[in-house]
């Protein structure tokens, strides 16, 4: 299954049902729908004790959960350092997703 926006806009859509009209749902419904969306199509947590990713490039992107059950969001994994970045939270990341390819043109 690929993710399309038809599935972003509905995901997103649900997001706002479930965290409601704050002032921040309007600016993060998509992404907080891009990310359902993901779970959804591949729905298999990859726990860091398990496995760690071994992506073919530096710097790639995944779907992590922090600890503490605070949330989800998109990392960057770093090849060299075997380390999540770029996320904002003080929280360490226990599980990680793959992210879809990107579209081909």
């Amino acid at each position: 299954m690929k993710i399309t926006d038809y599935h972003k806009v509905k995901a997103a859509t649900e997001a706002v049902k479930v965290y409601g009209p704050d002032e921040n749902t309007h600016r993060h419904a998509f992404q907080l729908g891009y990310i359902t969306a993901i779970e959804k199509m591949q729905n298999h947590w990859i726990s860091v004790e398990d496995q760690l990713p071994n992506p073919k490039n530096d710097f790639t992107p995944f779907l992590v959960y922090l600890s503490g059950g605070h949330g989800r969001t998109i990392a960057t994994f770093v090849k060299e350092t075997k380390n999540f970045t770029g996320y904002d939270s003080p929280e360490t990341v226990i599980h990680w997703l793959p992210l879809p390819e990107p579209p081909s043109k």
